[in-house]
């Protein structure tokens, strides 16, 4: 019998490329905006970004005030390897 659809490992996949896109082609975001422009929740986004932490792929470069004054401050995330993000994509 075979059986269709996508398995958690695809998906863990697919949620990384789709946030390596992201910061390929935007430079210096944070969780949130990351979160925010792939429709990911924002705890998927966070332990995908601690991964590539430790991956050494990205490193946290500071915060940001939000404008409202409320809320955690923003951590920016550039992005380090851009040659090596292309890879990992593809």
């Amino acid at each position: 019998m075979y059986k269709n659809g996508i398995n958690m490992g695809q998906v863990k996949k697919q949620n990384r490329s789709s946030i390596l896109r992201y910061m390929n082609s935007h430079a210096d975001v944070s969780r949130k905006e990351i979160a925010e422009a792939t429709g990911l929740t924002a705890a998927a986004v966070t332990q995908i970004c601690n991964d590539f932490l430790k991956e050494g792929l990205i490193k946290e470069c500071g915060t940001v005030n939000d404008v409202s004054g409320a809320g955690r401050r923003k951590v920016i995330l550039p992005t380090l390897l851009v040659s090596t993000l292309r890879a990992t994509i593809q």
